[in-house]
């Protein structure tokens, strides 16, 4: 089961949790320098750079040019629901990129989703692939079509386009979603704008999409 298709799954009541929680206190800066040194020692042949502008931001770029970032942001404000230790929640995350910029297995259709980010996830893709796999949202957010792979969501790369043989990977990307959330409502009472809503999942009926 992938990455995402684990949050969208049934719901099962949380067991006891054995683990004492990780320190919520470890701040941002910290925790992006427990991954960053720790990635270094694991793969000495990516070069690694620290946003200067973004503490959440770390810049990862392999020897055949492949570049991208990794936003450690959401997964440090989760770090107090990991079922486990800090060392394990900094293997997740390293695990994460180097699924990204070493892919170990190829993709299928089925392992597309769309997610909104913003055009540094596109990392080096030819100008074709970008066309293919990206459309512009809102402001500097764009739709782009991802793999969910086991451990990590990660970007399309060319290889991956020229395996698949898609002629619209963003359309099959969509359909997989839907078939992920069949109960999404919407509710044109305010005749100004549409309210949409998730009806039929546990987690996430209370959301607005």
């Amino acid at each position: 089961m992938n990455f995402l298709k684990k949050l969208f799954g049934k719901i099962e009541p949380s067991p006891v949790q054995e683990t004492a929680p990780i320190d919520a206190q470890i701040s941002l800066s910290d925790f992006r320098d427990l991954v960053f040194n720790k990635l270094n020692e694991q793969a000495s042949d990516l070069k690694l750079t620290k946003d200067e502008t973004d503490i959440a931001i770390l810049n990862v770029e392999a020897e055949d040019g492949t570049s991208g970032q990794s936003n450690l942001n959401n997964f440090h404000k989760d770090l107090t629901l990991f079922d486990g230790s800090l060392d394990e929640a900094v293997q997740k995350v390293i695990d994460g990129i180097l699924v990204a910029v070493r892919p170990s297995k190829g993709v299928a259709p089925s392992d597309l989703l769309p997610l909104l980010r913003t055009s540094a996830y596109l990392g080096n893709l030819s100008n074709e692939t970008t066309h293919k796999v990206s459309r512009p949202f809102h402001g500097e957010l764009l739709e782009i079509c991802m793999a969910d792979l086991p451990t990590a969501l990660r970007g399309l790369q060319d290889d991956d386009l020229e395996q698949l043989q898609l002629d619209a990977p963003l359309s099959v990307a969509r359909e997989n979603m839907r078939k992920l959330l069949p109960g999404i409502y919407r509710d044109d009472s305010l005749e100004i704008a549409a309210l949409y809503s998730i009806t039929d999942h546990a987690r996430l009926a209370p959301s607005l999409v």
